[in-house]
């Protein structure tokens, strides 16, 4: 393949469009009663890239960089900036009242006979299949079925490390540089947010400082907290460490406003 094709289907892959693409094919392809071995996996890869499309995260990140723009350069939003925000505004209302289980069911129905043996159920499409197959792929999304995902406390502690060190140096050097007029002014993640309580913004300045350092910092210290439970085979607190786990599942992309 060529390296400018290869490009472009990076840059396809790389797409906010790109998981909504899936989903369409995969509902239509649903509804119109087709049978194909690709819808679950098509349907898998919808569901496993819709965190990195983040049409939240885009809006408000979109609504920060207008407001610290507008006071400096006429800016306007035209016809495609308004149809991209439709747009943004379409896909989390989609997510939001999208039943999976639902979907699931529908592509393949469990089978009845696995309930009457010993089983593991996949983590992405909650099929439950006979233990047996631990390690295969599974017959309706084709993700490989673990029991215990193969060295993912290892890679965990890993990237908790590492990510423990890059925080403080994330926070210290520059972000982002500004030159005008052979004048180079470069700003930090809190200078950022200085710049925005200095333009009366308090709610993006509280949100930027919140998304930026607050829920970085709660992500390392919760995966550490969670890491050396498991070392000490602790099971205390299993209840909070749960609830903590899911909320850092579920607000830790908001760390990527500023990018």
């Amino acid at each position: 393949m060529a390296p400018g094709r290869r490009h472009c289907c990076a840059s396809s892959c790389n797409s906010p469009l790109f998981p909504v693409w899936l989903l369409t094919l995969s509902l239509a392809a649903i509804y119109s009663g087709v049978d194909k071995s690709w819808i679950g996996p098509a349907f898998r890869w919808a569901e496993k890239l819709n965190p990195w499309a983040m049409p939240d995260v885009f809006l408000i990140g979109c609504a920060i960089g207008y407001s610290r723009i507008e006071p400096y350069v006429p800016v306007s939003i035209g016809a495609g900036g308004w149809c991209m925000i439709s747009a943004g505004l379409m896909a989390m209302v989609t997510r939001a009242s999208l039943d999976q289980r639902s979907i699931w069911r529908r592509i393949q129905a469990p089978a009845l006979s696995v309930l009457q043996q010993e089983h593991v159920t996949c983590t992405i499409c909650n099929l439950l299949i006979a233990a047996s197959a631990e390690g295969q792929r599974c017959p309706r999304c084709q993700a490989r079925v673990w029991r215990r995902k193969p060295y993912a406390v290892e890679r965990a502690a890993a990237l908790t490390i590492a990510g423990t060190f890059l925080y403080p140096v994330a926070n210290v050097y520059p972000m982002s540089m500004f030159s005008s007029h052979f004048v180079h002014t470069s700003h930090t993640i809190f200078a950022g947010v200085t710049d925005l309580v200095d333009a009366g913004l308090w709610p993006l300045a509280a949100l930027v400082f919140t998304a930026s350092i607050g829920i970085p910092f709660l992500k390392l210290a919760g995966m550490a907290w969670f890491l050396l439970s498991i070392r000490q085979c602790s099971d205390k607190k299993l209840v909070l460490k749960t609830d903590l786990y899911h909320l850092i599942d579920e607000i830790g992309r908001w760390s990527n406003m500023d990018v």
